[in-house]
């Protein structure tokens, strides 16, 4: 499970209702690693 800023995961949030419950957490983890990950990325 991923600990994020109160302010982080508020904005979050708002975007929850458009995913289910198992997609979410996946959502999560994309956009705090294209934030996080520095340059030029890819998905494949």
């Amino acid at each position: 499970m991923l600990l994020l800023p109160k302010e982080f995961l508020s904005l979050m949030l708002l975007f929850a209702p458009l995913f289910g419950q198992r997609i979410w957490q996946t959502v999560l983890v994309l956009v705090v690693g294209a934030i996080l990950a520095p340059g030029k990325r890819t998905v494949m």
